[in-house]
C-alpha cells in the first residue's frame, strides 16, 4: 500500500494504531484481538475440563467446563446430551455469559483431546477407572 494511500486512510481511523508491516500482511486477522479470538486456556480439575474463551461476538470472556462424563462420551466418539454436530465441529450447546448476548461460544472437542484428558485424569487419580467404565458400558462398551 502506498503511503499516499495510506495517509488518506488514517484520516478516518485516526484511533486504531498504526499496524507494523508483520501485522499489516494478516489484515483482519492482525492484532490484539485476534489473540484473545484464539486463544483458549485449559485447566482440569475435579469438576472436568475448564475452557477459558472469549466470545467472537461481544468479546466477553467466558468458562466453559467440560465435566468428566461428557469427556468420556465424547472420547469414545459420541456427543453428550445437549452437544451440537454442526460442520465437523462437535460442541457444548452453551451461550454466552453476557445476558445480552446469547451467542453460541464454540468450545470444539475432538475425541482424541477428550481421551487424552480422561487418560491424564485416570492417571492423576481424579477419576476412577470404575466410574469411566461404568460410562463406556452405558455407552455400549464403546
Amino acid at each position: 500500500m502506498s503511503g499516499k494511500r495510506r495517509s488518506v486512510i488514517n484520516q478516518f481511523f485516526s484511533d486504531v494504531p498504526e499496524l507494523t508491516q508483520e501485522e499489516d500482511r494478516f489484515g483482519s486477522l492482525a492484532g490484539g484481538g485476534t489473540d484473545n479470538h484464539f486463544q483458549t486456556q485449559t485447566t482440569s480439575g475435579r469438576e472436568g475440563v475448564s475452557y477459558k474463551i472469549h466470545c467472537d461476538n461481544c468479546g466477553l470472556p467466558n468458562v466453559v467446563t467440560v465435566d468428566w462424563q461428557e469427556m468420556v462420551i465424547v472420547g469414545s466418539g459420541m456427543a453428550p446430551h445437549g452437544w451440537k454436530y454442526e460442520n465437523g465441529r462437535l460442541f457444548p450447546n452453551l451461550g454466552c455469559g453476557n445476558g445480552n448476548c446469547g451467542y453460541i461460544c464454540t468450545v470444539t472437542v475432538t475425541p482424541d483431546e477428550a481421551a487424552r484428558h480422561v487418560n491424564a485424569a485416570l492417571q492423576a487419580k481424579v477419576v476412577t477407572p470404575q466410574f469411566v467404565e461404568s460410562i463406556r458400558r452405558q455407552l455400549g462398551g464403546r
